[in-house]
């Protein structure tokens, strides 16, 4: 969990020496393209966003602030991708589902349906996550999981190969597109 921290804190302060070097309109702007599409009616936002974020979702991703890149190392994602990929697969224009196979044996798949604009239900099944935590699990990790992949999930695509999932308060997640 340190380590995503600390991604998070690096793409902030990051964020912030380029907003320092614009004026407030451009900052404005800037964060207008990434929350909300343009839009500058609420109402769009709710209704059209979810479309939206889900245009071209579709495939296979992992979870690149588990490594911390500091290159684009294609070689090291593709590894990852082949360890821990992530496939989703959009249902519709409100809804996608997220599979995670970290133990090929015992696939966890999180519906995702649009609650309006950028939140989303998630439901985990909860035997699922059993089975990929294995009998040895302590009731505690079981629990812990249940409330980080069920809840109200905030999503953003930074863009287009990049999709970062925020459920509940919990530290927020960071995905990238996994490389052909």
């Amino acid at each position: 969990m340190r380590i995503v921290a600390v991604l998070v804190m690096s793409l902030g302060m990051r964020a912030a020496v380029a907003a320092q070097e614009q004026d407030l309109f451009q900052q404005y702007e800037a964060a207008t393209a990434i929350f909300s599409k343009g839009y500058g009616d609420p109402s769009h936002v709710m209704r059209d966003w979810p479309a939206t974020l889900l245009e071209g979702l579709d495939g296979d991703w992992f979870p690149i602030d588990s490594i911390i890149p500091a290159s684009n190392d294609v070689a090291l994602f593709k590894k990852i991708c082949e360890q821990a990929s992530h496939r989703i697969a959009v249902r519709g224009s409100l809804a996608f589902e997220m599979t995670r196979f970290l133990k090929s044996d015992a696939p966890v798949t999180t519906l995702y349906s649009s609650r309006g604009g950028n939140a989303f239900g998630a439901q985990t099944d909860p035997e699922a996550l059993v089975n990929m935590l294995g009998a040895d699990a302590r009731p505690g990790t079981v629990g812990n999981m249940l409330a980080t992949y069920n809840g109200t999930a905030t999503l953003h695509r930074p863009s287009p190969d990049l999709l970062v999932i925020q459920t509940d308060y919990n530290v927020p997640a960071l995905f990238g597109r996994c490389p052909e």
